[in-house]
């Protein structure tokens, strides 16, 4: 695989349907919302039924919760959830035009300068398969590979002799 410098989602073009931007923004929650609470629940050294003790629900409850893909969550199970693991909740709300710009800004391109999303276009969907889905499983692909990269990047740097960190 290649390692990539940046990604070009192509998202400045495709923000400003606001079809398009209303799905991108809820799937973009949706998947980061339960990967907040697990990101911070595996820093604070919780398992799942531990968590679950702490914010008096189950631990079935906990695992549907952090492996949901639809944000069906309600307010007061976020905040039990915050409380449980000692976190404040805070929601922030920013204007379209802003998050378009922002992306606008921020555009990323790989080496090859290929767009993402164009490739996944050209896979082969399954039926069903929602654009919600799909961001969902890119955002989760570019994570672990940006994650895997700066991993690979730091053994490099160890094995050089140099500090990752500098």
């Amino acid at each position: 695989m290649a390692i990539l410098n940046s990604i070009d989602l192509s998202l400045q073009e495709r923000l400003k349907n606001p079809e398009f931007r209303r799905e991108w923004f809820r799937a973009e929650l949706e998947t980061r919302v339960p990967e907040l609470f697990r990101d911070l629940r595996e820093r604070r050294n919780l398992t799942q039924a531990e968590l679950a003790v702490k914010a008096d629900m189950k631990q079935s409850a906990i695992s549907r919760f952090e492996a949901s893909a639809e944000a069906t969550w309600k307010l007061e199970t976020l905040l039990r959830l915050a409380d449980a693991l000692d976190a404040k909740l805070s929601l922030t709300l920013v204007p379209a035009e802003s998050v378009v710009a922002q992306y606008i800004n921020e555009t990323l391109i790989d080496k090859q300068g290929s767009s993402i999303l164009d490739a996944l276009d050209q896979l082969p969907r399954p039926e069903g398969s929602s654009l919600r889905r799909q961001t969902a499983l890119v955002t989760q692909w570019f994570e672990r590979t940006t994650s895997e990269q700066k991993q690979a990047g730091a053994r490099q740097s160890v094995l050089k002799g140099s500090r990752p960190w500098n």
